[in-house]
């Protein structure tokens, strides 16, 4: 019947005589009227019985599965004895029976959800017997009856099951985040003999297979093509490669090494997204820090105390570039009131600068800044608001007299006091300061009416030597033949 390893148990084997017959016709046979040599080990006759002619022997079998035989059993025999023969009395009859063939069992990975460092934990790995079965058919099985070979550190196993057929085992694994860099091309899974229904002599061990090692990287992705000017409030992207940030705690600059960023440059804020791949990082950057050149050689390494997988190394970034930025520093100036003759004693002006600085920790001085052709007798006399990149200057003034407006005037402030002006002064844009023409009194007439006491009179003053910049104001207390001025009016230029 085709006899194999599989289906040796409860196999038969049918004998047919030829011109002879057993004695019992229909009934059961004695085993001991039989003779089996060269049968598998753990191979055992259940019964054996005749058809009514007697000339058909059915043989069934019993075999213990687990007695492994891996080569055909050649040339096993069955012999009748004569004593249940009708005809042959005097000498047995003896069979050949057809070679039992040997089933190889084994065991190979059939599924394994293409394990990678990054899928091992909840990873799955599915095995598949060839020629045997598990005893236990879709159940858990017990995790000491396999061993495991070149899994990663930090992998366990957290179930083991077989299907309905006990052919089908799925292992589902269990890994804590761990580090390594090159593949794993020699695990094995082998399944002990307590596991197993047929090969209970030997392991069945599967084919090495590999896990596949992650390379955890760190880019930028976005930088704002930073430079000098927008590097204040610049930020840049890191995007993470194989690996996420922790999901517990904040992120900070102490999991972060910056190398050669300029100085004056620190960090505002760090922020992971919700995949925790994408890391933004915003910058401040102090703008009396001064380079000139670019810096090309920018890097930032994540420490792997922020990282999932990454656990023993930093990752750090290609170098990057921070462009220089050559600064053309200016200067304006804003006065408190009109820029006149009149008003220059007690004002003030504020200076203010573009793409400059003063230097720090260094004292500021009123002989730090110069009026250039201004009048004779005007002169800084304080400093007020200092800033960075603004001042305020108080001016004084000993009221020495000049008739022309003087049209080129400037602030310049000494480059020793400034960290981009490296000669010379920084000037302001030239301003005009307009002279006072002190007018003459050619004429005074009163009107010629009567008057009493307390009546308020009109009296007309005619001026010469006077032009529309000359100022006009009412001094307290002025009279004219010797009452006082109420109010004055001009009336016209002619």
């Amino acid at each position: 019947n085709n006899l194999d390893e599989q289906n040796l148990d409860n196999g038969s084997i049918t004998l047919t005589l030829t011109n002879d017959e057993t004695t019992t016709k229909s009934g059961s046979l004695d085993v001991n009227d039989f003779i089996f040599t060269g049968l598998p080990s753990g191979t055992s006759i259940q019964g054996i019985t005749s058809d009514a002619t007697g000339k058909i022997i059915t043989i069934l079998l019993d075999f213990t599965p687990g007695v492994d035989f891996d080569t055909d059993i050649v040339g096993a025999e069955v012999t009748v004895k004569s004593s249940i023969l009708t005809f042959s009395k005097l000498s047995p009859l003896t069979a050949i029976i057809p070679d039992i063939v040997a089933s190889i069992e084994s065991v190979s990975i059939t599924a394994s959800t293409n394990l990678d460092e990054q899928n091992l934990d909840n990873g799955t790995i599915t095995l598949t017997l060839t020629n045997d079965e598990t005893p236990i058919k879709a159940g858990l099985l017990d995790v000491n009856d396999f061993t495991f070979t070149n899994l990663p550190s930090g992998t366990t196993i957290e179930s083991i099951t077989s299907d309905g057929t006990g052919k089908i085992i799925t292992i589902l694994l269990a890994y804590t985040p761990g580090d390594f860099d090159n593949n794993i091309t020699d695990a094995l899974v082998t399944v002990l003999p307590a596991t197993l229904t047929y090969n209970t002599g030997g392991s069945l061990s599967t084919s090495p297979y590999t896990i596949t090692a992650s390379t955890e990287s760190v880019a930028i992705t976005s930088s704002g093509n930073l430079d000098e000017q927008n590097l204040d409030k610049g930020t840049i992207v890191l995007t993470l490669t194989n690996d996420q940030t922790i999901t517990s705690g904040a992120i900070d600059s102490i999991h972060f090494r910056f190398d050669n960023l300029p100085p004056g440059t620190s960090i505002e804020s760090i922020g992971s997204d919700i995949g925790r791949t994408i890391i933004t990082i915003e910058l401040n950057f102090d703008n009396y820090f001064d380079f000139d050149d670019p810096i090309d050689n920018v890097a930032i390494a994540v420490r792997p105390s922020i990282l999932t997988w990454n656990l023993t190394d930093s990752l750090p970034t290609s170098d990057f570039l921070i462009a220089d930025y050559d600064e053309t520093p200016q200067a304006f100036m804003t006065s408190s009131s009109w820029l006149r003759e009149f008003f220059l004693d007690t004002m003030s002006m504020d200076i203010k600068f573009e793409e400059e600085v003063f230097k720090r920790n260094i004292s500021i001085n009123t002989t730090d800044f110069v009026i250039e052709n201004g009048p004779t007798g005007l002169s800084v006399n304080g400093l007020t608001n200092l800033a960075d990149s603004s001042i305020t200057l108080e001016l004084e003034f000993d009221g020495t007299d000049f008739d022309d407006s003087l049209t080129n005037v400037m602030i310049a402030i000494k480059n020793e006091v400034l960290v981009q002006q490296e000669t010379d002064f920084l000037r302001t844009d030239p301003f005009t300061i307009k002279a006072n023409i002190e007018p003459v009194i050619s004429d005074v007439s009163i009107t010629d009416d009567t008057a009493k006491i307390d009546d308020v009179i009109m009296a007309t003053i005619v001026l010469s030597e006077y032009t529309e910049d000359s100022m006009y104001l009412l001094v307290p207390g002025a009279k004219i033949g010797g009452y006082p001025i109420d109010s004055m009016k001009w009336v016209s230029h002619n």
